[in-house]
């Protein structure tokens, strides 16, 4: 499959089709199980740091390691790190090799100044590139999903003991504490769970209709980052550039993304439209609320 040059980075000559945005990197908990937070201070300027391990596994992010860069670009780059960011030398800004303003390619970064990691092939030996097959599979349905959908209907019997046992497993596995919810926080830990463990698995359009939270999720548009390296005082800077923070200040800053998409949400899309050849043949058909 095509994943990995359809979603990867454009600095290895991928297209960057699919990138996450910032609310979901947000969800993503500390490895203490605390909830992430901008408005502390420590987290706003290393946000990436001691993250959930499943946002490793899932996100590229500025200044996460990553492949060897293809031949014609491993020169810009000989130590394989994501550069979705500005960075200033002390003198001119230099645009990150994953931006959209990218000295490799222009057309084709991220929007949202991330990109995925889940389901590309992390072996180095394996461009992606159209010439190339990955080998990850492609989940349908696996266990996990099983056991979340059992948590379901638990909370939904207020089973709260089984769903806490449950949610529990999964959350070890994935090398994360225990929590102890009770009522509407654990039903909110469940979704937040069932969010970031399956993401990119074509649950999450069903899950928000499902639990009718679309106004909430979908309606408050999309968010970015911005990052910004500036070189520290009487630090000699790396030429190349590389990600360094013994030699570079970082800032983070989340900014509405509309560039390329408005996202909004209506009632109506609770329901799809029935096709107008559908009703054309049916004169006994009404047509779904809305549409």
């Amino acid at each position: 499959m095509h994943y990995g040059i359809n979603n990867g980075p454009n600095g290895y000559h991928n297209w960057g089709g699919n990138t996450p945005i910032q609310q979901l990197v947000d969800d993503y908990e500390m490895m203490d199980g605390s909830k992430f937070d901008w408005n502390t201070p420590a987290q706003k300027a290393d946000p990436y740091t001691g993250r959930d391990p499943r946002f490793y596994a899932t996100i590229l992010y500025d200044g996460a390691d990553w492949k060897p860069r293809p031949s014609d670009v491993i020169g810009l780059d000989p130590v394989s790190q994501i550069q979705t960011g500005y960075y200033n030398n002390g003198g001119a800004t230099i645009n990150g090799i994953d931006t959209r303003s990218s000295p490799v390619e222009n057309w084709n970064g991220t929007r949202t100044h991330y990109y995925t990691r889940k389901f590309i092939d992390p072996n180095p030996a394996l461009p992606d590139n159209q010439s190339n097959f990955q080998l990850i599979p492609w989940p349908f349905i696996r266990y996990t999903e099983i056991v979340f959908n059992y948590i379901e209907a638990c909370l939904a019997l207020g089973e709260e003991a089984d769903a806490r046992l449950w949610l529990n497993r999964i959350r070890f596995r994935a090398g994360m504490p225990a929590i102890n919810d009770a009522g509407q926080d654990l039903v909110n830990r469940y979704r937040n769970e069932r969010r970031i463990e399956l993401v990119y698995e074509e649950h999450r359009y069903h899950d928000a209709r499902r639990w009718m939270i679309p106004a909430e999720t979908v309606g408050r548009g999309i968010k970015s980052i911005l990052v910004n390296g500036t070189i520290k005082a009487g630090a000699t800077p790396h030429v190349p550039y590389r990600h360094d923070k013994t030699r570079y200040n970082y800032t983070y800053t989340v900014v509405d993304n509309n560039e390329n998409e408005r996202r909004k949400w209506e009632d109506k899309m609770y329901f799809r439209p029935i096709l107008r050849d559908e009703m054309n043949r049916n004169d006994k058909l009404v047509q779904n609320p809305g549409y």
